[in-house]
């Protein structure tokens, strides 16, 4: 049964039994509206479906691996329940984490690792997203929408979250110990749904990215890099922040 949550400026539905963690997460996700709107001057409708596996399987529009999306409309779809969608990664990325790291992935995610923590924080990616749909911004190449959405969700983590930092970042730099070639991560432009793994490791690839520049140009670089998002539908490629440009050049391939 799907129940409707009360208390918050935008729609929150449940699958029942959910309630608590859709609450947490609308809580959460009205934050980090209320700080990404003020960052870009324009405030998105949205909202918000937190479901178990069989209304997630009945009404996302993507409901093959569980991950958080988000449609045209604003509508995000979450899973409330703990994926599996990284457990395979989890395993590959073990295999080439040095010794002297591990500590830190244990102190993150657990032993055995659980790293729900991390995916729960990708609502705000997708809520990211609505920005540049709303407004009828976009970029020319996929890997730079997507790296516009996780600078946004390292933005705001890492400016009113920061004691969920290790949960975000401690899995994507874990991952960056893994040749490219084992991942399947080839040119940044070949980034692309067709295979859902290896567009995992090119999200985590690109998360490590998102904190170097937060890290270096803080929201300053976020307005930025949304402002050269042009409402024609394409990224005017001249006017994209040069450290957001250098991400190419530096890019495994």
């Amino acid at each position: 049964m799907i129940v409707e949550l009360s208390g918050f400026p935008f729609s929150v539905v449940a699958t029942t039994g959910f309630e608590e963690k859709a609450g947490r997460i609308a809580a959460r996700t009205h934050a980090a509206r209320s700080w990404m709107s003020k960052v870009f001057g324009f405030e998105p409708q949205i909202r918000v479906e937190v479901l178990g596996p069989e209304d997630f399987a009945e009404r996302a529009e993507l409901p093959a691996l569980g991950l958080p999306h988000v449609n045209d409309e604003g509508t995000m779809f979450l899973a409330g329940y703990d994926t599996t969608t990284f457990e395979s990664s989890i395993a590959e990325t073990m295999r080439y984490l040095p010794a002297a790291d591990r500590s830190a992935f244990v102190q993150a995610y657990g032993d055995p690792p659980n790293v729900q923590a991390f995916v729960d924080l990708l609502s705000l990616h997708e809520l990211a997203h609505t920005y540049h749909m709303q407004q009828g911004r976009s970029f020319q190449e996929l890997w730079l929408s997507e790296l516009f959405c996780n600078l946004a969700l390292h933005g705001y983590v890492a400016a009113h979250e920061p004691a969920v930092l290790p949960s975000l970042v401690t899995l994507p730099n874990a991952a960056h110990h893994m040749p490219p070639e084992v991942q399947g991560v080839t040119a940044i432009e070949a980034m692309g749904p067709e295979n859902p793994l290896t567009y995992v490791w090119y999200e985590f690839r690109l998360q490590v990215a998102a904190s170097r520049l937060w890290d270096a140009g803080g929201s300053a670089l976020l307005r930025e890099f949304y402002e050269a998002a042009q409402q024609d539908g394409r990224a005017d490629a001249s006017r994209l922040p040069s450290a957001i440009d250098a991400i190419r050049d530096s890019w495994p391939s």
